[in-house]
This record gives C-alpha cells, sequence and structure tokens, in this order.
C-alpha cells in the first residue's frame, strides 16, 4: 500500500498503535451509535420523587465513577454523548426571570369547594382576582387575593380585609417566571458544549453508584428538566428505603445522639411521612421536598453505619390511625412539652398530635438525676471557689500533698514548701527538675516569678517580648520610668512577665514594692495550676454519667468505679467550675473524673450545670433569649402584617404546653392577629414556647422586647431530642413511638399494601 506521493507507508509503532486503538474506543465509549437507547436503570419500588434543593438557578454540575450517562427519560437516547467523564455542567438556556408577586392570604380551608365558594365572594367584595392555592404540604387549599408586584401595595389591600372582618390576613409571596423558551445545554469537562434542544434528561451512573450533584451524591437516577415556572429542576428518584439512609442521620445525627431506639423511633416517623405525603408535590413534578419544609434529605453523603442500622431494624413498619397513615410531624426540641396539634397547625386536629409532656414520670425521675457525696471542702479550697479547680488538679497529680489543702489560703508561702511544689509540678510541665532548692522563710513575688522563668526556660521570652517600657506599666511603675537597678535584680521583670502571661495576678500595690510582696499559698499554688492548664497538662478523662450511689460512679464505658475516701467535687456555674460537697449528676452528660493509684474516683468536675429534667434537656436550644428593639420588631412583622407602627404585643391564648397559640399585635393604626405556627415565622423565634418582656424608656414607653422561650421547631408529634432522651433512659423506639403519637399503631407495609397507592406506583389490586 503507498501513500498519496507513491512512497510506501510504514506500519505504526506499537505506541501509535496502542494510542489510535484507545482513541477509536474512546470515541465509540463516548458517541452513541445510531438507535443505541440507555434506559435508566430500574427502581425497586416503593419509589420516592424528592425536589432537590439547588442554589444556582441555571447551572447544575453532574458527575458519576466511573462514567455519568445523561438520556432523554422516557426513550434512553443520549442527546449528545453516551457517557461523560468527569464533570458535566447542564445549563439553562431562554428562560425568563424569575419575579416575586405578593398576594393577601385570607384564609386556609381542607375542603376546597368551601374555598372557591370563598374567592368568588371575595372576588365580589374587593373587586380583584382571587386564587385558590394548593399547600400540598398541609393538604390545604389556601385562598389569596390581588396581584402585586410590591409588599406595600399587598399591604392597603390587607388593611381592607381587615376592616372587612378577615383577621387573619397576611402577605404571602410568590415566584413565578416563564418557560415557553427553556432549554437545555450541555458543557464538558473540556468546556465542549452542545445545545440539545431538550427539555427533560434522566443522569445515572454507567457502572452504577450514586450521580454527585453539586458535589453532593445522590442513588438512584437523577432527573433534570424545565418547571412551569421556567426554572431548572432536579429530582431524585430512589427507593423509600434507601432515600431513608438519607434522611435520618440528617434529621438526627447519630454522632450527637447515639441511641439505636431513638433513630429506630426516627425511621418509622420518617418513613411514615414520606409515604403519606408521597405524591403531594407531583403538579411540581416530584413527591416530597429535600429541606426542612418537608424533612432534611441529605443524599448518600449523608448515610452512617447507626442509621442505616436503625432504618434496616425497621425496615417496612408505619405509624397508621383509624386504618390511615398517620402524619407524623417531628419537632427538634419540645421544651418539656410538645403541644396539640391544632394549636400550631389550626386547620389540623389529628388525635394522635397532642401535647404530651417529654420527661420521666415522678417514679422515674431517679433515672436521670441522682446525687453524689464528697469530701468536706478542705480549707484551701473552700477560701477560693474560682481558683480551686486548679488547686485540686494539682493535689491529684501528685503535686500537693492532701496535707497542704489544709493550709491556711491567706498564710505567707514558705520557700521550701514551694521548692517541693515545684519540683512535683516540673515532669506535668515537660521541663527537667531544678538542680537546685529554695531557701526556707518566706518568698516574694519576685523570687517565686525567677524560680517559674527559670523552670520553664522562658529567659529569652523575657528579654525579647516584654520590653522595658511594658515592665514598668506591669509593675506599677511610671510608664516611661525606667526599672529600678534593685527590682531588676529582685525578680520584678520576671513578676510582670508572669503578671502579662495571666500567672499571677496584678500586684496588690503599685510601686516598686510590688515585686517585694510576700506570696501567700494561694497565689503560689494558682500560679502552678495555671500554668499546668495552660499547657494541655490534664489529668482528667470524661465519661459519662449513668448514675452514681455509695458504690461508687457508674458510668456509661467503664461502668461502676468505687470513690475514693474523700472526693473532691466541682460543680458548673458560669462563672467557672466551683468545689461542692454534693453534687447532682445527670444521666447521660459528660463529667471529667480522676482516679487515683488504686483506681478509685478521687475528683470529679460536671461540665454543665443541671439544665433540666426533661428528656430533650440534651439540646442546645433547651432554653434561649432573644432581645430586639420595638422598631426592628415593627418593621418584621409589618413585612407581613397591617397594623401601623407597633406599640405592644398580647397573648391572647396558650395551648396546653404554654405555647402562644394567639398573639395580638397592637398597632398605631389598629389590631392585627398571628395564629398558631405564624407566630413563629413572623417573630422569627426558636419556637413559640416563650415569654414576653418589655424594656422601656425612663418615660415608660415600650423600647423593645426580650423573648426568653424553650425549645426549637414547631413543638408537634415527636420530640427528636426527647426521644433520645427516652432512649438513654432504656425506653425503646415502641415506647418511643407511642408516648409522641398518642394511640398510633404500628405496622408493615408490606401487611398493608393499600398505604402504598400513589402516583409513585399503581394502586394495589
Amino acid at each position: 500500500m503507498t501513500r498519496s506521493g507513491g512512497r510506501p507507508s510504514r506500519p505504526p509503532g506499537p505506541r501509535l498503535a496502542a494510542l489510535a486503538i484507545a482513541l477509536v474506543a474512546a470515541a465509540a465509549l463516548a458517541a452513541p451509535a445510531r438507535g443505541e437507547a440507555f434506559r435508566p436503570p430500574s427502581i425497586a419500588p416503593p419509589v420516592m420523587r424528592i425536589g432537590l434543593t439547588t442554589q444556582e438557578g441555571r447551572v447544575v454540575t453532574l458527575a458519576a465513577a466511573g462514567g455519568l450517562r445523561l438520556v432523554e427519560k422516557d426513550s434512553g437516547d443520549p442527546p449528545w454523548r453516551r457517557t461523560f467523564e468527569g464533570d458535566v455542567r447542564v445549563v439553562l438556556l431562554g428562560a425568563g426571570d424569575a419575579r416575586t408577586l405578593y398576594r393577601v392570604q385570607v384564609g386556609s380551608l381542607a375542603d376546597e369547594a368551601a374555598a372557591r365558594a370563598l374567592a368568588r365572594r371575595l372576588e365580589g367584595d374587593l373587586g380583584v382576582p382571587v386564587r385558590v392555592h394548593h399547600d400540598a404540604q398541609r393538604r390545604l387549599y389556601r385562598v389569596r387575593a390581588g396581584e402585586f408586584a410590591e409588599r406595600l401595595a399587598a399591604a392597603d389591600l390587607s388593611r381592607r380585609l381587615v376592616d372587612l372582618g378577615y383577621a387573619d390576613a397576611w402577605i404571602a409571596s410568590e415566584v413565578t417566571g416563564d418557560d415557553s423558551k427553556a432549554s437545555l445545554r450541555l458543557v464538558d469537562r473540556d468546556y465542549n458544549e452542545k445545545e440539545i434542544g431538550r427539555r427533560r434528561l434522566a443522569a445515572f451512573a454507567a457502572r452504577g453508584g450514586p450521580v454527585k450533584v453539586n458535589g453532593k451524591g445522590y442513588r438512584g437516577v437523577v432527573e433534570i428538566f424545565v418547571d412551569a415556572a421556567g426554572r431548572l429542576r432536579l429530582v431524585n428518584a430512589v427507593n423509600l428505603e434507601e432515600y431513608l439512609r438519607g434522611v435520618v442521620p440528617d434529621e438526627m445525627g447519630p454522632g450527637v445522639y447515639p441511641q439505636i431506639e431513638a433513630l429506630k423511633a426516627q425511621a418509622v416517623a420518617a418513613r411514615t411521612y414520606a409515604v403519606r405525603n408521597r405524591g403531594q408535590y407531583a403538579d411540581e413534578g416530584y413527591d416530597i421536598c429535600d429541606s426542612p419544609r418537608c424533612q432534611v434529605y441529605g443524599g448518600s453523603d449523608s448515610e452512617h453505619s447507626l442509621t442505616d442500622r436503625a432504618i434496616a431494624e425497621t425496615a417496612g413498619e408505619v405509624l397508621t390511625h383509624g386504618g390511615r397513615l398517620a402524619n407524623t410531624l417531628f419537632t427538634s426540641t419540645c421544651g418539656g412539652h410538645t403541644e396539640d396539634v391544632i394549636n400550631v397547625f389550626p386547620e389540623q386536629d389529628e388525635p394522635y398530635l397532642k401535647g404530651v409532656r417529654c420527661a420521666p414520670e415522678a417514679e422515674a425521675r431517679e433515672q436521670v438525676v441522682t446525687y453524689l457525696r464528697g469530701a468536706d471542702l478542705p480549707l484551701l479550697l473552700a477560701a477560693a471557689p474560682s481558683q480551686a479547680r486548679w488547686i485540686a488538679r494539682l493535689h491529684v497529680m501528685g503535686i500537693v500533698p492532701s496535707a497542704d489543702l489544709a493550709l491556711e489560703p491567706r498564710q505567707e508561702a514558705d520557700g521550701a514548701r514551694w521548692g517541693a511544689w515545684r519540683d512535683a509540678a516540673a515532669p506535668w510541665l515537660g521541663r527537667p527538675r531544678p538542680a537546685g532548692g529554695v531557701a526556707a522563710g518566706a518568698i516574694t513575688r519576685g523570687a517565686l516569678a525567677r524560680d517559674v522563668v527559670a523552670l520553664m526556660g522562658w529567659e529569652e521570652r523575657l528579654e525579647r517580648l516584654v520590653p522595658d517600657g511594658d515592665t514598668a506599666v506591669l509593675l506599677g511603675l511610671a510608664p516611661g520610668a525606667p526599672v529600678p537597678a534593685q527590682v531588676a535584680a529582685a525578680g520584678g521583670p520576671e513578676a510582670a512577665l508572669l503578671v502579662r502571661e495571666g500567672l499571677l495576678e496584678p500586684p496588690p500595690a503599685p510601686g516598686e514594692a510590688a515585686w517585694a510582696a510576700r506570696v501567700s499559698h494561694l497565689e503560689a499554688l494558682s500560679c502552678l495550676g495555671r500554668l499546668a492548664e495552660r499547657l494541655g497538662r490534664n489529668p482528667l478523662a470524661e465519661v459519662r454519667v449513668v448514675g452514681a450511689g455509695p458504690g461508687g460512679l457508674r458510668t456509661e464505658k467503664r461502668g461502676e468505679i468505687p470513690l475514693a475516701p474523700a472526693p473532691l467535687l466541682f460543680a458548673a456555674t458560669p462563672s467557672g467550675p466551683a468545689p461542692v460537697g454534693r453534687l447532682a449528676l445527670t444521666r447521660h452528660e459528660p463529667v471529667l473524673i480522676h482516679l487515683d493509684g488504686q483506681g478509685r474516683l478521687d475528683y470529679l468536675e460536671a461540665i454543665r450545670p443541671f439544665r433540666s429534667l426533661s428528656d430533650d434537656r440534651f439540646s442546645t436550644r433547651a432554653s434561649w433569649e432573644v432581645q430586639v428593639s420595638r422598631d426592628e420588631l415593627s418593621s418584621r412583622l409589618s413585612r407581613v402584617l397591617s397594623f401601623g407602627e407597633l406599640q405592644d404585643l398580647r397573648v391572647v391564648r396558650r395551648g396546653v404546653s404554654g405555647r402562644v397559640a394567639e398573639l395580638e399585635v397592637v398597632g398605631s393604626q389598629g389590631t392585627a392577629r398571628l395564629v398558631g405556627f405564624n407566630v413563629r415565622v413572623a417573630l422569627r423565634l426558636d419556637e413559640t414556647l416563650f415569654t414576653i418582656e418589655r424594656q422601656r424608656d425612663p418615660q415608660g414607653r415600650i423600647t423593645g422586647f426580650v423573648f426568653a422561650g424553650r425549645g426549637w421547631g414547631h413543638g408537634v408529634g415527636l420530640c427528636q431530642v426527647g426521644a433520645f432522651g427516652m432512649a438513654v433512659r432504656g425506653a425503646d423506639h415502641r415506647a418511643i413511638l407511642a408516648r409522641y403519637y398518642t394511640g398510633a399503631r404500628l405496622e408493615k407495609l408490606a401487611g398493608r399494601p393499600d398505604l402504598l397507592a400513589g402516583p409513585g406506583d399503581p394502586p394495589a389490586p
């Protein structure tokens, strides 16, 4: 064979041949054959379709290990390449900009016919368009009047409605857009791009496994399409049980709440909620959302072995009431008591969503709190609670003998005793024992400071980091004065360094006498203790409490630890650990302990103060306080209500838990009313279980409000942190569910195929 020039060709070398084969193979993999289709993998029923939240709006990045396939959802035809290696971007083209409209919500009705009748009546009374908006999540029909580009225009209509007797008038916002010209463009990792002229794709891994959406993994299939508002929409189609693997750990973190029975209760509640609400967003192309508005879903990246186990051990379990799936609402932290659903969501009144105490019964409270008796406080600890922790730790480290704890705290320290403490502390401080001793007799601040500087090898620190001017100020001398020779010779600069480092208190009297002041036992030991803590020389271990008794301390992992004859106990207070003779210990709370040479507990320090007997006491939102000025709150409330300038707030009605069920907003142009969950939304608080305190100026006018409350969420149904607290006390998931869903029944989906009928699957025969 010859080339066109007539010269004989040479066969390709082995490297070129291999490259050619690789290029041909890559081209075959990338380019679809004529008529070739790749159907998305089938998903075992029941199937959940989850609307994914993305921040980008017009661009989404997809990828999959081993290659990504992007095909038309129905036909399986690849619109460009057979497989994409690396990232591929899907770009929305030609859609109109989304815009926000404001309407005034007049009411929420469970009956569609009644809602439409109200809409017709309002159109006649107001002369404005009124539409009925279906709220899929709450299964309600919301009647909304008007259509405004500005919130202020909606406020005028809101005032008219209040005058007509519609006290719950509320300004709602809606997002709308235009999808008539929208299409999709694909951009590969090499920035090659193709406008595919398609509006609906399915993405899946060529070799199985999750699909990455903006870096986050999802099992099953990810669908990409343009919705009716002209927005880019992503939906994850996945099996119900695999969906729960991405829900339960995000709703109830197993690292923070590692109790299997609580996680099992959460799994049942999440499964029931998902199945009951499947198909509720069908008009928008999916079943349920991935945000707290429904239940949080983090995909495969959120999965955890402990929650996987909880899901597997409750596989198919759901809650029913009256033969129907229960509406298993759940909340993070209920503040010690859940609420009747009707007081939070007035359109609902389920008999199994009644307010219950989130705390052990009286006879079970000893399971939560027990008491530990410690030593009578030694004189040195009792005299200085704020410094006692450092001294007590030096004692259990073997630096300070028991007899020394009985020393008079303010008595002048003896040089020989200080030398013994210093020498014993040296190994803990990572320093060799000093070669020389310390002379007997009283010791001055300067002498002690010089001793510490020598022990720690801080001579260069003293020379380089503390200028003479700073030394003078630290010693109480004039800012520009030189340090007198006699002060320098007797340890004045060293004392200044220790003051600067926070190891000594500022001198009790200014002037040259500061360096010569005698050091007390308390001062000397506090200096050593602070130094040990600063260097991380902590002899304590953290454990979690199960209980306590005469026999010792019961802990979760170490079992029972016997007590030393006179253990030192420290309670947690706002100003730091304080020595006590008797300490209340709360189950599962962490504490710091030390064991003596015989394995007995001789020191215990609480990390957190006692907070509550409630089962949800472990939450960081168990209690909270918020201050807000009157002007700021007025601006906040005027976004949804019409009342003029805010003058006051009045609680009209509270629920069984003490939550604010109805709140009156008093303004310069009338009053407005907030009901149920809208109270929390409008005030922007963590919960509706709160009190109101008013701040006033000297003339008595309200200038601000203080809201002190408990809990986080809506307070209805399962309390997630409370479920953890019940599990800590030994309750199983059945008992937990029975507590929070009064009268509900635990059933298996396999035995009730009728419960699964919905848009995701054909109805059961």
